[in-house]
């Protein structure tokens, strides 16, 4: 008789268990995710024109070019940029699941 018992508890018990469900342990009334980083790479700066362009060196043969007055895709660009800098490329999505790329100095 005591077997009947024994299993449905704990399984209830373990439902109760954060691990045992498959669920996240965050709790429901914590905040969002602001930012949801999607990439990072490193470049060079081969060409930049501020409001309009810029074409970044991944490796050879390969540039990454954006166009900065894309009305869909935000832009933080470090205030010290210029062509031949060394950057950091992080592509991102807000809370608006809107684009987001912010390119900063390597140090």
């Amino acid at each position: 008789m005591r077997k009947r018992f024994l299993l449905p508890a704990l399984l209830t018990l373990a439902a109760g268990i954060p691990g045992c469900t498959g669920l996240s342990a965050q709790s429901a009334g914590s905040p969002p995710e602001q930012h949801h980083k999607t990439g990072s790479i490193n470049g060079k700066v081969r060409y930049y024109e501020p409001g309009k362009k810029i074409s970044i060196s991944i490796r050879p043969q390969v540039q990454q070019t954006y166009d900065l007055s894309a009305s869909d895709t935000r832009f933080q660009l470090d205030p010290g940029l210029q062509v031949g800098s060394k950057v950091e490329i992080v592509e991102e999505k807000d809370e608006g699941h809107n684009k987001v790329v912010v390119i900063r100095l390597r140090r």
